[in-house]
């Protein structure tokens, strides 16, 4: 039985201009988090938005294959 996702491909986020943090500095920050994770090949994707809040907007990742039926 799959168990979930195995490996995660891509990370969206929604940053606000308006916040302390900076596209480049959460970039950064990603790279040393996701390193020996199951996101360790993951890219993130940063949308500039209005306000000061940084949303999760989706994580794109892969499944290990369904077992095979005899």
């Amino acid at each position: 039985m799959a168990t979930g996702i195995t490996r995660i491909t891509r990370v969206k986020v929604r940053l606000g201009a308006e916040g302390h943090v900076t596209g480049e500095a959460l970039s950064s920050w990603f790279d040393l988090a996701k390193a020996g994770t199951i996101a360790g090949e993951a890219v993130l994707e940063v949308e500039q938005a209005e306000g000061k809040d940084i949303l999760l907007m989706s994580l794109e990742g892969v499944a290990p294959d369904a077992p095979e039926h005899s």
